[in-house]
Protein backbone atom coordinates (compact mmCIF):
# COMPACT_ATOMS: atom_id res chain seq x y z
CA UNK A 1 0.00 0.00 0.00
CA UNK A 2 1.34 3.55 -0.61
CA UNK A 3 0.89 6.13 1.27
CA UNK A 4 -1.66 9.01 0.31
CA UNK A 5 -1.78 12.77 1.97
CA UNK A 6 -3.47 15.96 1.52
CA UNK A 7 -3.37 18.84 3.25
CA UNK A 8 -5.25 22.04 2.79
CA UNK A 9 -4.36 25.41 4.21
CA UNK A 10 -6.52 28.00 5.58
CA UNK A 11 -5.52 30.98 3.03
CA UNK A 12 -7.39 33.24 5.35
CA UNK A 13 -7.74 32.90 8.69
CA UNK A 14 -9.76 34.86 11.25
CA UNK A 15 -9.02 35.69 14.78
CA UNK A 16 -12.33 34.83 16.03
CA UNK A 17 -13.65 32.08 18.85
CA UNK A 18 -12.56 29.28 16.45
CA UNK A 19 -10.05 29.39 13.91
CA UNK A 20 -9.89 26.52 11.17
CA UNK A 21 -6.13 26.77 10.12
CA UNK A 22 -5.80 23.61 8.16
CA UNK A 23 -7.30 20.58 7.28
CA UNK A 24 -6.12 16.96 5.51
CA UNK A 25 -6.06 13.37 5.00
CA UNK A 26 -4.17 10.51 5.19
CA UNK A 27 -4.15 6.99 3.72
CA UNK A 28 -1.36 5.79 6.08
CA UNK A 29 1.25 2.94 5.47
CA UNK A 30 0.83 0.15 8.10
CA UNK A 31 3.39 0.98 11.29
CA UNK A 32 3.43 4.77 10.12
CA UNK A 33 4.42 6.92 13.05
CA UNK A 34 3.92 10.63 14.00
CA UNK A 35 5.92 12.13 16.60
CA UNK A 36 6.35 12.42 19.55
CA UNK A 37 5.06 15.70 18.89
CA UNK A 38 3.87 18.80 20.48
CA UNK A 39 1.54 21.22 18.85
CA UNK A 40 0.32 24.70 19.84
CA UNK A 41 -2.91 24.31 18.25
CA UNK A 42 -5.75 21.77 18.48
CA UNK A 43 -5.61 18.90 16.73
CA UNK A 44 -8.70 16.48 16.19
CA UNK A 45 -8.47 13.28 14.11
CA UNK A 46 -11.22 11.09 12.66
CA UNK A 47 -10.48 7.58 11.82
CA UNK A 48 -12.21 6.29 8.39
CA UNK A 49 -11.17 3.09 8.27
CA UNK A 50 -8.50 0.83 9.69
CA UNK A 51 -6.53 0.86 12.93
CA UNK A 52 -3.88 2.44 15.15
CA UNK A 53 -3.38 3.81 18.40
CA UNK A 54 -2.67 7.10 20.40
CA UNK A 55 0.20 7.23 22.78
CA UNK A 56 -0.42 10.52 25.56
CA UNK A 57 0.25 11.33 29.19
CA UNK A 58 1.86 7.72 29.51
CA UNK A 59 -1.88 6.19 28.22
CA UNK A 60 -2.12 4.22 25.39
CA UNK A 61 -5.40 4.09 23.16
CA UNK A 62 -6.29 1.51 20.94
CA UNK A 63 -8.86 3.19 18.38
CA UNK A 64 -10.58 2.40 15.01
CA UNK A 65 -12.91 3.24 12.37
CA UNK A 66 -15.72 5.63 13.79
CA UNK A 67 -12.82 6.92 16.74
CA UNK A 68 -11.91 10.78 16.71
CA UNK A 69 -9.08 11.83 19.19
CA UNK A 70 -7.97 14.89 20.00
CA UNK A 71 -4.60 16.26 20.83
CA UNK A 72 -4.09 19.51 23.01
CA UNK A 73 -1.91 22.26 22.74
CA UNK A 74 1.22 21.69 25.00
CA UNK A 75 0.77 18.12 25.08
CA UNK A 76 3.63 15.54 24.07
CA UNK A 77 1.47 12.98 21.75
CA UNK A 78 2.80 9.63 19.58
CA UNK A 79 0.37 7.69 17.68
CA UNK A 80 0.90 5.37 15.01
CA UNK A 81 -1.02 2.98 12.14
CA UNK A 82 -1.71 -0.72 12.69
CA UNK A 83 0.97 -3.00 11.32
CA UNK A 84 -1.68 -4.96 10.11
CA UNK A 85 -4.42 -2.72 9.02
CA UNK A 86 -3.06 0.73 9.13
CA UNK A 87 -6.05 3.60 9.36
CA UNK A 88 -7.25 6.04 6.97
CA UNK A 89 -8.19 9.41 9.05
CA UNK A 90 -8.60 12.82 7.97
CA UNK A 91 -7.61 15.49 10.53
CA UNK A 92 -8.29 19.43 11.47
CA UNK A 93 -6.15 21.96 13.05
CA UNK A 94 -8.20 24.63 15.82
CA UNK A 95 -7.03 27.75 17.60
CA UNK A 96 -9.14 30.22 18.89
CA UNK A 97 -10.09 32.18 22.44
CA UNK A 98 -13.41 29.61 22.51
CA UNK A 99 -12.07 26.04 21.15
CA UNK A 100 -11.02 24.83 23.94
CA UNK A 101 -13.67 25.72 26.42
CA UNK A 102 -16.27 24.29 24.24
CA UNK A 103 -14.44 20.98 23.87
CA UNK A 104 -13.95 21.19 27.59
CA UNK A 105 -18.07 22.00 28.15
CA UNK A 106 -18.58 18.98 26.10
CA UNK A 107 -16.22 16.47 28.35
CA UNK A 108 -13.27 16.57 26.05
CA UNK A 109 -9.57 17.03 27.43
CA UNK A 110 -6.14 15.75 27.33
CA UNK A 111 -7.65 13.31 30.21
CA UNK A 112 -10.54 12.12 27.91
CA UNK A 113 -8.83 12.42 24.15
CA UNK A 114 -10.88 9.72 22.46
CA UNK A 115 -14.81 10.44 21.83
CA UNK A 116 -17.26 7.97 19.34
CA UNK A 117 -20.25 9.57 17.78
CA UNK A 118 -23.29 6.67 17.62
CA UNK A 119 -23.57 8.90 14.27
CA UNK A 120 -19.96 8.81 13.40
CA UNK A 121 -20.55 8.78 9.42
CA UNK A 122 -21.70 12.53 9.81
CA UNK A 123 -18.33 13.60 10.92
CA UNK A 124 -16.47 11.81 7.83
CA UNK A 125 -18.79 14.45 5.51
CA UNK A 126 -18.10 17.04 7.66
CA UNK A 127 -14.55 17.00 7.64
CA UNK A 128 -14.80 16.83 3.98
CA UNK A 129 -16.57 19.56 3.67
CA UNK A 130 -14.28 21.47 5.61
CA UNK A 131 -11.59 20.92 4.03
CA UNK A 132 -13.40 21.78 1.12
CA UNK A 133 -14.21 25.19 2.04
CA UNK A 134 -10.92 25.91 3.01
CA UNK A 135 -10.19 24.78 -1.07
CA UNK A 136 -13.00 27.39 -1.86
CA UNK A 137 -10.59 30.01 0.01
CA UNK A 138 -11.07 33.22 1.17
CA UNK A 139 -13.15 34.64 4.05
CA UNK A 140 -16.17 32.99 2.87
CA UNK A 141 -14.41 29.71 3.09
CA UNK A 142 -13.24 30.36 6.59
CA UNK A 143 -16.49 31.14 7.56
CA UNK A 144 -18.09 28.04 6.00
CA UNK A 145 -14.65 25.81 7.54
CA UNK A 146 -15.88 27.37 11.15
CA UNK A 147 -19.37 26.36 10.74
CA UNK A 148 -18.83 22.62 9.67
CA UNK A 149 -16.41 22.69 12.65
CA UNK A 150 -19.29 23.91 15.39
CA UNK A 151 -21.41 21.37 14.03
CA UNK A 152 -19.08 18.72 14.73
CA UNK A 153 -18.49 20.09 17.99
CA UNK A 154 -22.30 19.53 18.58
CA UNK A 155 -21.75 16.16 17.09
CA UNK A 156 -19.09 15.22 19.52
CA UNK A 157 -21.09 17.17 22.29
CA UNK A 158 -23.74 14.45 21.89
CA UNK A 159 -21.68 11.72 21.84
CA UNK A 160 -20.58 13.10 26.10
CA UNK A 161 -24.19 13.35 26.64
CA UNK A 162 -25.46 10.29 25.71
CA UNK A 163 -22.55 8.50 27.30
CA UNK A 164 -23.35 10.10 30.85
CA UNK A 165 -26.96 9.37 30.58
CA UNK A 166 -26.65 5.91 29.68
CA UNK A 167 -23.56 5.06 32.50
CA UNK A 168 -25.20 3.54 35.02
CA UNK A 169 -22.54 4.78 38.10
CA UNK A 170 -23.66 8.02 39.39
CA UNK A 171 -20.64 10.30 40.27
CA UNK A 172 -20.17 11.95 43.59
CA UNK A 173 -20.99 15.75 44.34
CA UNK A 174 -17.30 15.57 45.27
CA UNK A 175 -16.30 14.18 41.95
CA UNK A 176 -18.45 16.34 40.21
CA UNK A 177 -16.77 19.21 41.34
CA UNK A 178 -13.27 18.40 41.09
CA UNK A 179 -14.35 17.75 37.08
CA UNK A 180 -15.07 21.31 37.25
CA UNK A 181 -12.02 22.10 39.12
CA UNK A 182 -10.17 20.45 36.68
CA UNK A 183 -11.84 22.14 33.59
CA UNK A 184 -11.18 25.33 35.16
CA UNK A 185 -7.60 25.50 36.09
CA UNK A 186 -7.20 23.80 32.19
CA UNK A 187 -8.64 26.76 31.30
CA UNK A 188 -7.61 29.20 33.53
CA UNK A 189 -4.15 28.21 33.93
CA UNK A 190 -2.29 31.83 32.99
CA UNK A 191 -4.26 33.51 35.41
CA UNK A 192 -3.67 33.88 39.30
CA UNK A 193 -5.26 31.00 40.46
CA UNK A 194 -5.48 30.27 44.26
CA UNK A 195 -6.02 26.32 44.99
CA UNK A 196 -7.13 27.95 48.60
CA UNK A 197 -9.96 29.98 46.91
CA UNK A 198 -10.60 27.34 44.54
CA UNK A 199 -11.10 24.93 47.47
CA UNK A 200 -13.66 27.43 49.51
CA UNK A 201 -15.64 27.87 46.07
CA UNK A 202 -16.95 24.56 46.75
CA UNK A 203 -16.96 24.29 50.26
CA UNK A 204 -14.06 22.58 51.63
CA UNK A 205 -10.66 22.93 53.25
CA UNK A 206 -7.62 22.95 51.26
CA UNK A 207 -5.86 20.09 53.07
CA UNK A 208 -9.19 18.08 52.04
CA UNK A 209 -9.79 19.24 48.16
CA UNK A 210 -6.41 18.69 47.69
CA UNK A 211 -6.66 14.84 48.89
CA UNK A 212 -9.53 14.04 47.07
CA UNK A 213 -8.50 15.95 44.05
CA UNK A 214 -5.35 13.57 44.01
CA UNK A 215 -7.55 10.52 44.79
CA UNK A 216 -9.58 11.15 41.96
CA UNK A 217 -7.11 12.81 39.09
CA UNK A 218 -4.01 11.07 40.06
CA UNK A 219 -2.62 14.73 40.79
CA UNK A 220 -2.56 17.41 43.26
CA UNK A 221 -4.43 20.96 41.77
CA UNK A 222 -1.02 22.41 42.14
CA UNK A 223 0.74 19.55 40.21
CA UNK A 224 -2.08 20.18 37.38
CA UNK A 225 -1.56 23.77 37.58
CA UNK A 226 2.15 23.88 37.48
CA UNK A 227 2.67 20.76 34.59
CA UNK A 228 0.16 22.79 32.83
CA UNK A 229 2.22 25.94 32.75
CA UNK A 230 4.84 24.35 32.08
CA UNK A 231 3.73 22.40 29.20
CA UNK A 232 2.66 25.73 27.64
CA UNK A 233 6.06 27.47 28.47
CA UNK A 234 8.09 24.65 26.75
CA UNK A 235 5.78 25.28 23.60
CA UNK A 236 5.86 28.75 23.61
CA UNK A 237 10.11 28.36 24.40
CA UNK A 238 10.26 26.16 21.01
CA UNK A 239 8.14 27.76 18.73
CA UNK A 240 8.01 31.73 19.50
CA UNK A 241 10.85 34.55 19.75
CA UNK A 242 9.11 35.40 23.16
CA UNK A 243 11.16 36.92 25.55
CA UNK A 244 11.76 35.01 28.80
CA UNK A 245 9.58 37.31 31.19
CA UNK A 246 7.02 37.50 28.19
CA UNK A 247 6.47 33.74 28.47
CA UNK A 248 7.02 34.17 32.16
CA UNK A 249 3.87 36.17 32.35
CA UNK A 250 1.94 34.58 29.63
CA UNK A 251 1.66 31.25 32.04
CA UNK A 252 0.67 32.90 35.06
CA UNK A 253 3.78 34.28 36.86
CA UNK A 254 4.50 37.66 37.39
CA UNK A 255 8.13 36.59 39.01
CA UNK A 256 10.55 35.81 35.73
CA UNK A 257 12.91 34.53 38.41
CA UNK A 258 10.98 32.13 39.93
CA UNK A 259 9.43 31.25 36.18
CA UNK A 260 13.00 30.39 35.74
CA UNK A 261 13.27 28.27 38.77
CA UNK A 262 9.89 25.79 38.49
CA UNK A 263 11.06 25.80 34.82
CA UNK A 264 14.47 24.19 35.86
CA UNK A 265 12.93 22.09 38.54
CA UNK A 266 10.56 20.54 35.97
CA UNK A 267 13.04 19.88 32.99
CA UNK A 268 16.62 19.90 34.57
CA UNK A 269 17.86 23.41 32.24
CA UNK A 270 16.81 27.08 32.53
CA UNK A 271 14.16 28.34 29.87
CA UNK A 272 17.23 30.10 27.97
CA UNK A 273 19.55 26.34 28.25
CA UNK A 274 16.10 24.39 27.31
CA UNK A 275 15.32 26.97 23.62
CA UNK A 276 19.31 26.48 22.40
CA UNK A 277 19.41 23.17 23.28
CA UNK A 278 16.04 22.08 21.64
CA UNK A 279 14.91 22.80 18.12
CA UNK A 280 11.20 23.22 17.14
CA UNK A 281 9.57 19.27 16.73
CA UNK A 282 8.94 18.46 13.09
CA UNK A 283 5.19 18.94 12.83
CA UNK A 284 4.07 15.29 10.39
CA UNK A 285 1.07 13.99 9.96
Amino acid sequence: MSETLTIVMNESPSKGEITVLFSGQSQTDKAHTVGPNMFDYILIHYVQSGKGQLQMRDTTYQLQEGDSFFIFPGELAFYASDDEDPWAYRWIALRGSQAEKLLADSGIGPHRPIVRPASYQRLNTLFERIQSSLEQGGFSGDLEAEGYVRIALAEYSKAHEHERMSNPEVRTEIERQIEQAVRYITLRYYSSISIEQLAQQYGYHRTYFSKMFHEITGESPIQLLIRLRMERARTLLLTTQLSIEQISSSVGYADALYFSKMFKRTFGHSPTAYRKEYQVLHVDH
